[in-house]
């Protein structure tokens, strides 16, 4: 166990004999003396926790005043144990070919927890662990085409879906197999809304949407990346029947509810979890949304 300042709270001096530790929420350190400093330079470089209660011997400081030093500093020191495992990584994959989705790809290669996994993952035909996704994301223009979902719906992986149009980018729902609509309940009910939008939807498959634009991209691509680190850390699924329109004029969000297809046979394909939802139960998730 290593006993250390958070590295990422920059230690700054407030008058000759007191300072602080970070800037927003900062902790102060009042009363510093040339021995008082000593602890704070040795919390900076970190040191074991079987060695603490001999610094302060080592530093010819009373022992009241290195106890006040560490309940001060409390609340931005880290206690690294080398012998509790590597960080959980979250295996993530980013399926898309655009702008957006390669600043997506970025984004999320800079958080500590995920692990990005190619286009091509997939538990399908692996049987290994090294298949194992834990989150899939479907950056498109304009359509989704069914092939590229229902692997994931086929696989039990969560899925999230983010369409650039020509107006708008519709984020979600988060489609977690076995609870909730999936992308194929979507498209039924904007058939509902216009018996013509599959003939439409034909006549938009390989086009690019004018809206893939640095600042949509950035926009949309930064709220994707808090959406799957907020699904990856919680109990509870998040967007899972609610889909995120995003107005590429203003940036505003507005939240529109999706719900189950009647017609849908998402629960019915065999080996996904959606099967195996006792129906009763999910008529009472389809009815409290």
């Amino acid at each position: 166990m290593t006993t250390r300042l958070d590295p990422r709270r920059p230690l700054l001096w407030r008058t000759p004999h007191s300072l602080q530790v970070g800037v927003d929420e900062a902790v102060v350190l009042d009363s510093v003396r040339t021995e008082t400093e000593q602890v704070v330079a040795a919390l900076r470089a970190g040191f074991p926790a079987l060695v603490e209660r001999r610094l302060p011997d080592a530093f010819d400081i009373p022992a009241q005043e290195f106890d006040r030093v560490l309940s001060t500093l409390d609340p931005v020191i880290e206690h690294d144990d080398p012998t509790s495992g590597p960080t959980v990584t979250h295996r993530v994959v980013v399926d898309g070919a655009s702008p957006a989705a390669e600043l997506l790809r970025r984004l999320l290669s800079e958080q500590a927890s995920v692990g990005l996994l190619p286009p091509e993952s997939g538990s399908t035909g692996s049987g290994s662990q090294s298949g194992h996704v834990d989150v899939a994301v479907l950056v498109a223009d304009f359509v989704i085409p069914p092939s590229r979902y229902t692997r994931w719906l086929r696989d039990d992986v969560p899925h999230l879906p983010v369409v650039f149009s020509d107006r708008v980018v519709r984020i979600g729902p988060f489609v977690t197999p076995g609870s909730g609509p999936c992308l194929h309940c979507v498209e039924l009910h904007r058939t509902d809304d216009d018996p013509a939008w599959p003939a439409v939807a034909s006549q938009l498959l390989g086009r690019r949407s004018p809206l893939d634009t640095h600042l949509l991209g950035a926009e949309v691509a930064t709220r994707v990346t808090r959406l799957v680190l907020r699904h990856l850390d919680a109990s509870q699924p998040i967007l899972a029947s609610t889909q995120l329109v995003v107005d590429a004029a203003t940036g505003g969000v507005r939240r529109r509810v999706v719900r189950e297809h009647s017609r849908c046979a998402c629960r019915a394909l065999p080996g996904i979890a959606t099967a195996r939802v006792d129906h009763h139960v999910a008529a009472s998730r389809t009815r409290t949304g």
